[in-house]
This record gives structure tokens, sequence and C-alpha cells, in this order.
């Protein structure tokens, strides 16, 4: 596939980084997940759980994961999920299949989800 140049900016940010705007030519989805884990006792319950559902939903659905907040409480689990794919439709259908991914693979409860596209 060749990108239209014209659609295509770039905005340097000293020597590490470029932003690139793609207007057009992808999306990136990401998803904000709230879990609930009743049964942890521990950090260490917690982690277990995490890490396991984490590698699944990468190594299943090709998205990337990350614990982005509540790290210090046993009981609540926030992941944040990104992926990007070529139109808003198909990214819809990859969150849709990230909930049901958590829901048939882990005993954890659902508290939260915000979506966001661009």
């Amino acid at each position: 596939m060749e990108i239209d140049k014209k659609r295509v900016r770039e905005q340097k940010l000293g020597a590490r980084f470029t932003v690139v705007d793609c207007e057009g030519i992808m999306t990136i989805g990401s998803l904000k997940i709230k879990l609930d884990i009743p049964w942890a006792q521990s950090l260490k319950d917690k982690r277990s759980a995490t890490k396991s559902l984490q590698a699944r939903l990468r190594k299943d659905l090709n998205v990337s994961v990350a614990e982005v907040d509540h790290q210090d409480v046993h009981k609540t689990a926030v992941l944040g999920i990104v992926f990007v794919t070529t139109d808003r439709t198909q990214a819809d259908r990859i969150a849709e299949s990230v909930l049901a991914h958590i829901e048939r693979n882990t005993d954890a409860v659902i508290v939260d989800v915000e979506r966001d596209t661009w």
C-alpha cells in the first residue's frame, strides 16, 4: 500500500521522536477497562490474574496492553488497550472482541469501559 504523501504530515520533536499525522490512512482504537478482582487477597494474586490476561490478549488479538491505574489496589485493575486498524468499523469489531475475550478468559468482573478512536 502506497501512502498518499499529501495526507501524511510529520512533526519533528527533537532528535528522538517524530509524530506522524496519518489523517484518513489508519484508525487508532483504545480501551480503558476497569476490572474488579474479588478473589485477590494480595497484589501477587492480582498480578497473576492480570499478567495472564494481558498475555492472552496480546497473543490472541494482537493488541498492546498495560496496567495503567490502581497498581497498588489488590482487588481492582485498570487495563489500557490500544490497537491500529484501517477503519472505525474494524476498530469497533476489535474492541468488542477484546471485551468478549476478557469475559471468557477471566473471572474478573468488568466494572467500567472507556472507548476512543482517532
